[in-house]
């Protein structure tokens, strides 16, 4: 199964500089603690089977932002 995450909306109102490297960071969560991310995100070949979180970068300068990973 796979599931697609768009995000619609970023805030970079608080932000002191201008953005412009973004990535975003995957979790699933098993519970609203931050220690509750599960390992269900499928790994590199070169590291584990399964990982708690990802990151992924987004190119955002397009009217469509694409996400790379």
């Amino acid at each position: 199964n796979l599931l697609y995450v768009y995000p619609l909306r970023l805030n970079l109102t608080n932000r002191l500089t201008s953005a412009r490297n973004i990535s975003v960071k995957i979790q699933f969560m098993s519970a609203e603690d931050s220690s509750c991310a599960m390992p269900v995100i499928y790994g590199k070949s070169s590291g584990p089977e399964f990982l708690q979180e990802v990151y992924t970068p987004v190119t955002y300068h397009n009217r469509f932002s694409q996400f790379l990973n």
